[in-house]
């Protein structure tokens, strides 16, 4: 008990006067998490009472092992901390408030025992609205957590209790675990209402937390038949689109009805703020779906949206919104317009410092190789981060392996289209698996019988540019070499065969390398396995016979 209450001390000392109530209530009252917290407000008020005492469901937790009765007193202590709740909001004085809020840890600790599980959420409810920062520093949170989980892993709650004990989870940051342990225990999405499908999918972002499929699925299905109600609803769409994203999004994921919601009404586009223009982008991106029409619409109200942030100085827009939508347009394969690509440039030399920090590193990794893969790079920018040696730290530190491959990717693309010496202190050696597609061990197989019949010198299955995770077959003949790519919805976007942004990196860095290129699309496979073998045996052979000369001794090699 002293140590939580040292602990919460702490917290109170560090955070000063910033609590949620002493914020400006109207940013307050835009947040999400502030209309959750309404929310359950209104579910705990109209919520019937629960005649058994907590004790009496979950007795292998008290000491004793009996249930316990609630004391003569209990009335009286449990009104006296409603009341004492329901006052916080008149406190200005600091001291004061610290004071209260470790008297009121532990009379509700002592409490909690003879709780109900309704009263339960409705005390924390009222202490996140008071802080959900010294909420988490409570021993109370810390109890009370653990007994809702036991509660929901016996299958006592109710779905409503379940999506507030989730919540509640994710208000520490180190309760990713216990939340990956609750899924198993967590109502069909398909059950629940608007609100709480878009509060679990909030809650598994923010913990970076991927549902399981079948669950995935249940949102898509949201995105799917409920984008009416969430398009207009920036608070709501956003989380949906980032848990999708997260979980991956399925093969079966259709956007149909949501591009033709975007286009058929100019209010919808209006009422996205810029995060919501750069998840939904996202959202295409992930499904590697490209509506032409869309996709230029939100990257016309994205840009001008970035142009306004920097003509008014106000660095409003989050640089984490931004790098999602630098990204999506990257991964899309989206082609620019001169002053459009000027713009995003210009947003990342306008918030240089901000990009520069310890803590953003990872993110100008990100949007320095959106902004290459986009044809906008900076020499400028690049030249400073490589002088600077501003990328060090990603080498250096525990970055995640994603972070790590990409700023390897972009040496890569520096050094070979750019033609800029990078030190070799940032050139680390990859080791990413792959796994080889049916249609690439078929290609593979034919290139091996043509290495027994002496038409082709040796056959690998390899990524030619470590970086980029794209296999397929070189084939190295007495002169040339040729890399052999299967044009397929892992390597376009889908139900096309026009090759996404990575693929297209991959093409513009393999004609650096003098890599002779074969694509060989998808509906090659759809014959029987004789004639599937004998056309790609055609294709390369083509390919072979009117390739020009090139003294394989010449090669350039590179090995990132």
């Amino acid at each position: 008990m002293l140590r939580s209450l040292l602990t919460l001390q702490r917290s109170i000392q560090r955070t000063g006067t910033t609590f949620v109530r002493h914020l400006n209530e109207d940013r307050v009252k835009r947040t999400f998490q502030y209309r959750i917290q309404t929310y359950f407000e209104e579910i705990l008020k109209k919520q019937p009472e629960k005649n058994e005492a907590l004790s009496t469901r979950i007795d292998h937790l008290m000491t004793d092992n009996k249930p316990a009765p609630r004391p003569e007193n209990f009335n009286q202590e449990y009104h006296q901390c409603q009341v004492a709740l329901a006052n916080f909001k008149e406190i200005r004085d600091n001291v004061v408030i610290q004071e209260k809020l470790i008297n009121m840890d532990y009379k509700l600790s002592n409490l909690l025992i003879h709780l109900k599980s309704h009263e339960i959420f409705r005390f924390l409810a009222s202490l996140s609205s008071i802080s959900r920062l010294e909420l988490t520093a409570m021993e109370f949170y810390e109890k009370a957590i653990a007994i809702l989980i036991q509660l929901a892993m016996s299958g006592t709650l109710n779905n409503h209790e379940l999506v507030q004990l989730l919540y509640f989870l994710s208000l520490k940051s180190h309760n990713k675990e216990q939340i990956e342990n609750l899924k198993p225990f967590l109502p069909d999405i398909d059950e629940l209402c608007l609100m709480e499908k878009c509060i679990v999918a909030w809650v598994m972002q923010k913990s970076s937390i991927k549902l399981h499929l079948r669950q995935a699925k249940m949102l898509e299905k949201v995105v799917e038949e409920d984008f009416k109600s969430i398009i207009d609803d920036p608070q709501l769409f956003v989380p949906i689109c980032k848990s999708v994203i997260i979980s991956e999004a399925s093969n079966s994921l259709c956007l149909q009805k949501l591009s033709d919601a975007i286009l058929t009404s100019n209010k919808q586009t209006n009422n996205l703020n810029f995060g919501a223009v750069a998840h939904t982008l996202a959202l295409y991106a992930d499904a590697l779906i490209m509506d032409s029409k869309v996709v230029d619409l939100l990257v016309k109200t994205g840009v001008k949206a970035i142009q306004n942030d920097m003509n008014t100085n106000k660095n409003m827009l989050q640089i984490s919104d931004v790098n999602t939508f630098l990204w999506s347009l990257s991964h899309l394969g989206t082609i620019l317009s001169l002053s459009e690509k000027l713009i995003v440039r210009s947003f990342v030399e306008h918030r240089w410092t901000e990009y520069t920090s310890k803590d953003n590193l990872g993110m100008l990794v990100d949007s320095m190789l959106s902004l290459n893969m986009l044809r906008c790079w900076s020499t400028k920018l690049l030249k400073i981060c490589l002088s600077e040696n501003l990328f060090a730290p990603v080498i250096r530190r525990s970055y995640h392996w994603k972070i790590q491959t990409k700023l390897q990717l972009l040496i890569a693309q520096i050094s070979l289209e750019m033609k800029m010496r990078v030190p070799k202190s940032l050139v680390k050696p990859l080791k990413v698996g792959y796994k080889i597609s049916d249609r690439l061990e078929i290609v593979k197989s034919v290139a091996n019988k043509l290495v027994a019949r002496g038409l082709i010198s040796q056959m690998i299955i390899e990524c030619p540019v470590k970086a980029i995770v794209i296999p397929g077959v070189t084939l190295i003949t007495e002169k040339e070499i040729y890399h052999i790519d299967v044009l397929d919805n892992s390597t376009c976007l889908k139900n096309t065969f026009m090759p996404h942004g990575l693929m297209n990196l991959k093409l513009r860095l393999l004609s650096r390398l003098r890599l002779r290129q074969i694509m060989i699309k998808a509906d090659v496979f759809n014959s029987d396995s004789q004639m599937v073998e004998k056309d790609i045996e055609d294709i390369i052979m083509l390919n072979i016979k009117h390739g020009s000369a090139l003294n394989v001794k010449h090669l350039i090699s590179f090995e990132v």
